[in-house]
């Protein structure tokens, strides 16, 4: 498996290089929002070399009790990341 990825990887534009990259950055970004930021910016990338967008997304919506703090939104990951999450 490992040397049918390097010989992809091997064959890869430069344009796919970059977002390999970007893409094993997010990866390995300890926070979410560092990770958002990669992904956003990978989407970016691809959209930027696409000839057709896709013109639906996925929608979230939350309702939050007062006083309910650190509660971390990722439209990458998980829905919620309940980690750091507090009521006061």
């Amino acid at each position: 498996m490992r040397k049918e990825y390097k010989q992809m990887m091997d064959q890869l534009s430069p344009r796919e290089e970059l977002m390999e990259q970007v893409l094993a950055q997010a990866a390995a970004a300890a926070g979410s929002e560092t990770r958002c930021a990669l992904l956003a910016q990978a989407e970016r990338q691809l959209l930027a070399g696409c000839a057709a967008v896709p013109l639906f997304a996925q929608h979230k919506r939350l309702l939050l009790a007062g006083g309910v703090e650190g509660l971390v939104f990722d439209p990458y990951g998980p829905v919620l990341d309940l980690t750091w999450t507090t009521k006061q």
